[in-house]
């Protein structure tokens, strides 16, 4: 395993800058961040959003599931709330949507995972349905799958959260809502591989109880059900690496064998000196919830009595910039769990940089106000210019897409 080296930071404020708000109706201006990063200055500038107030009815979303471009840096955003694909270019100006409510060629019923593929059509996990459908980035339809229903070829609850495609294949990351005994549980498959139309099962790998330094509890594997951590594989196809759900400092990186793959290092990432999560009883809840602490789980799920407690550190997205390093986003509450008196709604996204036989630490890039976490990462895309795309599904303020660059990565 190779050994990786934190660098330490100090922060400066240095400036605010205007932020253009596009998509016709900008509200107001926001400063951008600029933090000094051993000798260089970072930047975070914010130059897109979409989902304002105040912006026109074609510019709202309901219930954005997930947003990714194409190679003209065209925009996507898959809403759950309408069942449609809206579509903007890349200046952020509204062309058209596609979709709609129902059962025919191009329709949903429901929307709870999206992708787009190589062939550049879109993949979409369509539970109301039961199926997967397949559909050009033109609202054509291309095929819809019926997802497998055989416990013994993922069935039950077994559905893709988080999918990305090698040579004629793709890799699968499950969430599995099956109830078992704990201990089965932690032996279940965390990846699968399938053919490109995920129509049949090739392979598996990675047992939830692989997963180093998090403690193998109920609570944590409970935490892992429809919020599973995010992956990609790199351009070269050859690698992957995947941010678990929860965060614990460590990154997995795999590398393929002739017919699956193989966990090749566990990348040591950034230590923010906090519990990953912790579980306490009702009456803790009860003090807890008097505080109006966010983040807050009270979950009953197989078992008499509930599973309650906290993730405070989360996968917040893990990317591949162009020049081949790894971008790490890490969520992380503003306020610890014991602080005394009303907390502040805020998770604050945190970024670091893999690259080789280093990691650097970036420091805080962003935040979004929230009293729960979503299930899908908050920094959902990265464009063929290295522009993030923040999902803020909240239910504070109006669901958001931001468009925000790095600069002096």
């Amino acid at each position: 395993m190779n050994s990786f080296n934190t660098n330490s930071i100090g922060r400066v404020v240095l400036c605010a800058v205007y932020v253009l708000i596009l998509a016709c109706n900008p509200s107001k201006d926001e400063p951008s961040k600029s933090y000094l990063v051993g000798d260089r200055t970072i930047e975070t500038v914010i130059d897109l959003k979409i989902g304002l107030e105040n912006q026109a009815d074609e510019y709202q979303l309901g219930k954005p599931i997930g947003v990714r471009t194409d190679e003209n840096n065209n925009i996507y955003i898959a809403d759950r709330a309408s069942l449609t694909i809206k579509i903007y270019n890349k200046n952020g100006e509204y062309v058209n949507k596609i979709g709609g409510r129902g059962r025919g060629p191009g329709e949903f019923m429901d929307i709870n995972s999206f992708e787009i593929n190589p062939d550049r059509n879109f993949f979409i996990l369509d539970r109301g349905s039961l199926s997967y459908a397949h559909i050009s980035t033109d609202g054509e339809h291309i095929s819809k799958v019926p997802m497998p229903f055989n416990r013994k070829t993922l069935a039950g609850q077994f559905y893709p959260d988080d999918i990305d495609y090698y040579e004629d294949k793709a890799i699968v990351l499950y969430t599995n809502g099956s109830v078992d005994e704990a201990g089965n549980r932690f032996k279940e498959k965390l990846f699968y591989i399938y053919d490109r139309e995920i129509n049949e099962r090739i392979g598996s790998f990675l047992d939830f109880e692989e997963l180093k330094n998090l403690e193998l509890s109920s609570f944590a594997w409970v935490m892992f059900l429809g919020r599973p951590g995010s992956f990609f594989i790199n351009k070269k196809g050859d690698k992957f690496f995947y941010s678990p759900g929860i965060y614990h400092e460590n990154i997995y990186q795999f590398g393929i064998t002739e017919n699956s793959w193989k966990l090749d290092n566990i990348i040591k990432a950034h230590n923010f000196n906090t519990n990953s999560y912790v579980t306490f009883n009702e009456s803790d809840l009860e003090k807890y919830r008097s505080r109006k602490v966010p983040g807050l789980r009270n979950a009953f799920y197989g078992r008499p009595e509930p599973h309650i407690g906290r993730v405070n550190t989360f996968d917040a997205g893990i990317f591949e910039l162009n020049d081949g390093r790894i971008i790490v986003f890490t969520g992380k509450w503003r306020d610890e769990l014991d602080k005394e008196g009303v907390h502040d709604n805020f998770i604050d996204i945190y970024a670091q940089i893999i690259d080789k036989n280093n990691t650097e630490f970036i420091g805080l890039v962003i935040s979004v106000e929230a009293v729960r976490k979503q299930k899908k990462p908050y920094i959902n895309w990265v464009d063929s210019e290295d522009n993030f795309y923040l999902l803020d599904n909240s239910e504070i303020n109006f669901p958001t897409v931001t468009r925000f660059k790095i600069k002096n990565l």
